[in-house]
């Protein structure tokens, strides 16, 4: 497992599917419950911190496909000192000034259930997660890059893929409520689905939202919003509007094709909505028989 090629922005699908498995192996669920209940709170308050981008660090934070990070911690910032008490507890390695967090880790499920006192208020998204794709750029566009990089790499969200489907322009008995088309469908072996909306921002005064609000009530479990990069500036306006929203669930990452990166403004959430509509699971359930079927 290479963790310095997310460092050397080289990394390949090779690379991302290693580091998930790798992960997964490690650092497997069952025992990151037992573990996480032993660190201090100041570790898991910059743990969730860090998992909703809210943390400021002065090093750069790289991201596998995964969700696990690598983080530049090379001054003397309390976060750094905390994070790095979670090696202690086998939760995360730290190597010459880098702290590895695997995904299962960062899980936002796990997170969500633990006893955190953090006061959301005014917190802003600090800064994206550099992710390398190298290889992304194969002459297509960008959502079609993004989906055969995920097909290749073979996982995703630290589970292993089971399908992706590309422009899902009509699905079967949904016909008055399939709104909105969805432009990258993937199903993971777990069986969660992720929709990703693709908008070309650089050609649209529309940001995506009101598609990424019908993907939500689809039943998804969880969104991305996918942008074309322009500037870090407006990247991170766009993901604190996001995180302020009815839409807060969602992801939003933005592809630089050109340079072959990907950068994570916002981590995804699992879709609450399914925990306060029971009739939009009647969607969700069409919309994953519809993948299975084919």
């Amino acid at each position: 497992m290479d963790l310095l090629c997310a460092v050397h922005l080289s990394c390949k699908q090779t690379d991302h599917r290693a580091e998930a498995e790798e992960a997964q192996r490690r650092f497997p669920p069952n025992l990151v419950l037992k573990r996480i209940a032993n660190i201090p709170p100041e570790a898991l308050y910059y743990l969730k911190l860090l998992r909703d981008n809210r943390l400021s660090l002065k090093g750069n934070i790289y991201a596998f496909l995964s969700g696990s990070l690598l983080i530049e911690c090379r001054s003397r910032e309390d976060a750094c000192g905390a994070l790095s008490s979670l090696a202690r507890a086998e939760l995360a390695e730290v190597e010459g000034g880098l702290i590895y967090l695997p995904n299962t880790v960062l899980n936002d499920k796990l997170l969500e259930h633990l006893p955190l006192d953090i006061d959301e208020e005014g917190l802003e998204i600090k800064k994206a997660y550099v992710a390398s794709v190298s290889g992304i750029n194969n002459g297509e566009g960008i959502a079609e890059a993004l989906a055969d990089y995920l097909r290749d790499t073979g996982r995703f969200m630290g589970e292993n893929i089971d399908k992706v489907l590309s422009n899902v322009s009509f699905i079967p008995h949904l016909i008055n409520k399939y709104i909105n088309k969805i432009d990258i469908l993937i199903k993971l072996k777990n069986n969660d689905v992720i929709g990703v909306n693709y908008t070309d921002i650089r050609k649209s005064i529309h940001l995506g939202f009101s598609t990424i609000e019908n993907y939500l009530m689809y039943g998804l479990d969880y969104v991305l919003l996918l942008h074309p990069y322009i500037n870090h500036n407006i990247h991170k306006s766009i993901s604190n509007k996001i995180k302020d929203r009815y839409i807060s669930d969602t992801g939003y990452i933005v592809i630089d094709l050109i340079n072959e990166l990907i950068y994570i403004y916002k981590m995804p959430h699992y879709n609450k909505i399914l925990s306060k509509y029971i009739s939009i699971h009647s969607i969700a359930k069409a919309i994953r028989s519809y993948i299975e079927s084919l």
